[in-house]
């Protein structure tokens, strides 16, 4: 791989059935879209796994191909079984890299701060004085 090709992606670009696709690299203004249709799926993703995340969620994998193809949802789940899998392997493959070392350790990052905030109200709950007196 030449130097120029690290920095500039090259598109990936397939033909299914009777269109030319051209699978689309994540970029930060599609991102928040990806991740609400990704997060059922989100573990299967990491590992690349692409059979155990259209077993989990055959819908959310229709959504993340469309939104990466530049398709329709409707046009992606009406491809043959074979092709929408192909089609997915294919997104998870261009995008795996910027995901795994981006997406990932933010989402871990900003999922730790919310288990020490959820840690602190929990501690402070338990910590307080609780209106126990019964009046008879």
């Amino acid at each position: 791989m030449d130097e120029l090709s690290k920095v500039v992606a090259t598109p990936t670009r397939l033909h299914v059935g009777d269109r030319r696709i051209e699978v689309k690299q994540l970029s930060l203004e599609i991102l928040p879209e990806f991740m609400a249709m990704a997060t059922p799926i989100l573990n299967e993703l990491m590992l690349r796994d692409v059979m155990r995340a259209v077993g989990l969620n055959l819908r959310a994998c229709q959504s993340v191909t469309a939104l990466l193809t530049g398709q329709d949802v409707s046009w992606v789940a009406g491809l043959p079984f074979k092709d929408q899998v192909h089609l997915f392997a294919t997104c998870l493959e261009v995008n795996h890299d910027f995901f795994v070392a981006e997406v990932i350790p933010g989402m871990l990052e900003t999922l730790t701060r919310m288990a020490s905030f959820v840690r602190g109200l929990t501690q402070s709950m338990t910590s307080s004085p609780q209106d126990t007196t019964v009046e008879t």
